[in-house]
């Protein structure tokens, strides 16, 4: 994106949101479960347990999402939904699981750049994220990836309700003083940061996926 056109863009909105993973930071796995590959290689004894654990990890979220009124869950509800491991190994694993993050995520520097441009044109930025990590743990994430001075960061397991519905950023805007209804939001799902923004009356400015022309060539070739 070309920092000086954008400020440009957002010259006359009030608040302007990013998305955090995928557009601020991303990961250096090919997929999020890979994270929990990883984090079942630090407890686990082998890389068929660690293998397994992968895939209990991915059916404890879907179960925790079927149980929860809002389907938004955090990360406690995904690990007690993880019944074939004892409570002793599940704390380990979601502590590996922490760590795992921290170790793989980065920043996507030339958005890291455009937020940095827009923080210092004066604006008010807040970071809003469908997610199951807690908010205070994002924060690390973010620090380490050189991303600060936000206004305020909202998950959508600490509020109960997502982007793709548009009710994330209507609440959101609730809670931003200053806001007076010009609202620009970067992001990288078509679902959620672009269709759930216009849901809400948000001005959404679609962020390519960071391999998206590498994808697209694979695919021609």
């Amino acid at each position: 994106m070309n920092i000086s056109r954008e400020l440009k863009k957002i010259e006359h909105f009030d608040l302007v949101s990013f998305d955090i993973f995928d557009t601020l930071v991303f990961r250096t796995v090919p997929t999020p479960k890979g994270v929990f590959f990883l984090a079942g290689q630090q407890v686990l004894d082998s890389s068929v347990e660690s293998a397994k654990f992968q895939s209990a990890r991915i059916l404890a979220e879907n179960i925790a999402r079927k149980k929860s009124q809002t389907g938004e869950v955090n990360l406690d509800d995904i690990y007690n939904s993880l019944v074939e491991y004892s409570a002793d190994i599940r704390e380990k694993l979601k502590q590996a699981e922490l760590r795992a993050e921290l170790e793989v995520c980065r920043p996507r520097e030339e958005i890291v750049a455009l937020y940095n441009g827009i923080k210092e044109f004066g604006k008010e930025i807040v970071l809003i994220s469908d997610m199951y990590l807690p908010g205070s743990f994002i924060e690390q994430i973010l620090a380490n990836c050189g991303v600060d001075g936000m206004k305020g960061i909202f998950i959508s397991n600490e509020l109960g309700c997502d982007k793709r519905s548009g009710k994330l950023f209507s609440e959101v805007q609730k809670r931003i003083i200053c806001f007076n209804g010009r609202h620009i939001h970067y992001g990288d799902s078509f679902k959620a940061d672009f269709l759930g923004a216009l849901k809400a009356g948000v001005k959404p400015r679609f962020v390519l996926k960071r391999h998206f022309f590498r994808k697209l060539w694979g695919k021609i070739i």
